[in-house]
């Protein structure tokens, strides 16, 4: 005799609570810290091989005054890093955002930007209206959104901020572990 199944929850009630994906995006207002901080990356790595190459058992005094200093610029970064993060629109509302932002096309007929092309959106104005969309925190006004797009934002950032609002939205939500940690999976595997 098998055990008995245990009673599933409300089907309707776990639809109704259902929650829409979300990631975040931190942004690092001060790029010189981080740039500074990559140099003393490598320096304490080169003073911890010159100490070991020396025969250092302290593994070098410098690397350690190094190493406090590297400490001291992660929490300044931190401190000057904005976390944002941003949730997958409903189905309707994504959808009537990529019909209003078709890609442009030339007088030939053909979509020019191969971004565009391979995303079947006219890129710079859909990602644009898609970010300030999905945005949930912090809440920002549109002066500093706008600051925010068109101002502060390298053209390496923007790929990065787009491609998580667009994952979002397009990535497959799926439960692929469940089958490896099930009872049942285990069982039969180790036969």
């Amino acid at each position: 005799m098998s055990p008995a199944r245990p009673k599933l929850a409300d089907p309707g009630q776990l639809i109704r609570s259902a929650k829409r994906r979300t990631d975040t995006y931190r942004l690092c207002t001060n790029p010189d810290l981080v740039a500074e901080y990559e140099e003393l990356i490598q320096r304490v790595a080169e003073e911890r091989t010159s100490a070991t190459d020396a025969g250092s058992l302290a593994g070098g005094g410098r690397a350690n005054a190094l190493q406090a200093e590297l400490d001291e610029l992660v929490k300044q970064i931190a401190d000057e890093t904005v976390e944002m993060t941003f949730r997958a629109l409903p189905r309707p509302r994504y959808r009537a955002l990529v019909d209003a932002h078709p890609p442009r096309k030339n007088d030939d007929g053909e979509i020019p930007d191969r971004r565009s092309k391979a995303l079947n959106v006219d890129y710079d104005t859909f990602f644009a209206e898609l970010i300030r969309t999905s945005l949930v925190t912090p809440e920002l006004d549109e002066e500093t959104l706008t600051t925010l797009l068109d101002e502060v934002l390298t053209a390496s950032q923007w790929r990065d901020m787009s491609t998580v609002v667009w994952n979002l939205n397009e990535s497959t939500v799926d439960v692929p572990f469940l089958q490896a940690v099930s009872p049942k999976t285990r069982a039969s595997s180790q036969k």
